[in-house]
């Protein structure tokens, strides 16, 4: 009498199958986070602007309010160093009592506040993941304030760029002659902000 056939594999032939049904099973998973992840990598993005709009907005008040006090003028740069001015906005910034009118920071004037994203302690503990840019008339990366608290007839904005690959769009902050500060709002509603004439804020 012939034995019953068992079903027998070659070991090869198991391994094989096994590695591709991994492989099928980590893609789909993988597949499955990455569109996860994405509500998060937004509200990131979102959370950053705020941040970001919330201590610039923190700063010119502050400015604004030591120009007054002080009868003097101040000036808000940018600077990767915490001391001196120069055009990275992306680093920090910092406001200081301009005694000789130059837009540069002395070493015997005061630095009053200083706003570094990548610093420690209270402050942020990592740089910008997106990108900021001071437009104003005359394309000077500085914004002078008066000894009325006024910005030197000095309009201007700050434009905030998402990281590299993200489907965020732009957010823009508005400061007047006056001080006065406003954020770019989307009128019509398709999920983009537009300038003070309609345009859609494009990085």
């Amino acid at each position: 009498m012939r034995p019953a056939h068992r079903l027998t594999s070659k070991p090869g032939n198991f391994c094989r199958g096994f590695t591709l049904m991994a492989l099928i099973l980590t893609v789909a998973l993988l597949a499955i986070l990455a569109q996860l992840s994405l509500p998060a990598m937004d509200f990131n993005q979102r959370n950053e602007a705020d941040r970001v709009f919330m201590q610039l907005s923190a700063l010119l008040t502050s400015a604004r309010a030591h120009s007054i006090a002080t009868h003097s003028v101040t000036v808000i740069c940018p600077s990767v160093s915490g001391t001196d001015c120069d055009s990275n906005w992306r680093a920090g910034a910092i406001a200081f009592t301009d005694s000789d009118n130059n837009r540069q920071r002395s070493f015997d004037e005061a630095l009053i506040e200083l706003i570094d994203w990548t610093a420690g302690g209270h402050r942020q503990s990592s740089p910008l993941r997106g990108t900021l840019h001071w437009r104003a008339f005359g394309n000077r990366q500085s914004i002078r304030i008066d000894e009325l608290g006024q910005l030197s007839d000095q309009n201007g904005n700050f434009t905030w760029c998402p990281a590299e690959q993200s489907g965020h769009a732009a957010h823009q902050m508005v400061i007047n002659s006056a001080g006065r500060i406003r954020l770019a709002t989307d009128s019509n509603k398709d999920g983009h902000r537009e300038d003070s004439q309609g345009t859609p804020l494009t990085c």
